[in-house]
């Protein structure tokens, strides 16, 4: 019989003489970008009709299998072909009834259509999409209004070893179920009464010693961004995109990217002395970059600091001179 496409069959002879057929589907056969052969039923049997349509619908990345962006267990684990098969169920009942799963919510928060989404900095919509993945690849095909709060605080302690990353997902699966409940795919938030994973606040302030780094070896337009986040007290992009104050200005603004909110910043006289000594240019905006007038992003700002951290101080400290101490005295 003539088998469908991706479908091989191997032939196994035993010292006895007996043979052995197995059945398998290897997507991309005998090239670099071939699948790892999966194993099916005989074609004439039952189920194999059912797993060929399961494997005909996966797609596959550098983490193995996914069907319709839920994430698969190994294809040799007992819990795949259940696993699979959910998913596949999940995706037909989707297009059959327009299921309110977890897959079309998150699709429907992160459109461009939503106005929710649309509104939110470019840097959380990046964090969110992560989580928003999460979701789809573990409980995609599930119902929200079938969630509890212990389910949602077991989804939160797995991701228990990176606090941050953990705290991130619970945010934005809070965000989303809220939005959800006035749009009828659940019927309360229940991530509200869930807990924070300890540890979740990655950042600290700088001991006396890293600021005696700072002044010593990094270039002044570096120290520049680094005594704005220190009197402005202000997220790493929001100092970034700040503009320069006019000559005899007292306050600084600073625009949230998260919030997209204004706030007006009293300028110490110390930190208005570290503003007078940025080099005049035709930009409006106060940090420059070592090539640039100012960073578009604070990735670019990011991969200059990422380098610096990486030179050592010797190349460091002939680049900046010692003059690159005169306003840490002011401190």
């Amino acid at each position: 019989m003539e088998l469908p496409k991706h479908v091989h069959r191997v032939t196994k002879r035993r010292k006895g003489g007996a043979e052995t057929v197995y059945t398998f589907y290897t997507r991309f056969r005998n090239t670099k970008e071939a699948w790892p052969s999966i194993a099916l039923p005989e074609p004439l049997d039952g189920d194999f009709s059912a797993r060929l349509a399961i494997c005909e619908a996966m797609e596959r990345d550098s983490k193995g299998f996914l069907l319709d962006g839920k994430r698969l267990p190994d294809h040799k684990s007992k819990e795949f072909w259940p696993e699979a098969e959910k998913a596949l169920a999940a995706l037909i009942k989707r297009g059959r009834e327009g299921v309110k799963d977890f897959k079309s919510m998150v699709e429907a928060f992160q459109s461009d259509a939503n106005p929710f989404w649309t509104d939110l900095a470019a840097s959380t919509q990046r964090g969110y999409k992560s989580s928003g993945k999460m979701i789809i690849e573990t409980v995609g095909g599930d119902l929200p209004a079938d969630l509890t709060t212990v389910d949602a605080q077991q989804m939160i302690d797995e991701l228990g070893e990176t606090p941050a990353t953990a705290n991130q997902f619970r945010a934005f699966l809070s965000r989303l179920m809220g939005w959800g409940v006035p749009r009828g795919y659940c019927k309360t938030n229940v991530v509200e009464h869930t807990e924070k994973i300890p540890g979740g606040d990655p950042w600290v302030p700088w001991p006396n010693w890293a600021f005696e780094i700072l002044f010593e070896h990094a270039p002044f337009h570096m120290q520049m961004i680094a005594m704005s986040a220190f009197f402005t007290g202000q997220r790493q992009g929001d100092v970034i995109a700040m503009v320069r104050p006019k000559m005899g200005e007292n306050t600084i603004a600073v625009t949230a990217q998260k919030t997209r909110n204004t706030v007006w910043i009293p300028i110490h006289f110390a930190y208005r002395k570290w503003i007078d000594r940025v080099p005049a240019n035709d930009s409006v905006m106060l940090h420059a970059g070592s090539r640039t007038k100012y960073y578009k992003t604070a990735d670019g700002f990011r991969t200059e600091w990422q380098k610096l951290m990486n030179e050592d101080a010797s190349s460091a400290s002939a680049r900046t001179g010692s003059s690159s101490t005169d306003c840490a005295r002011t401190l």
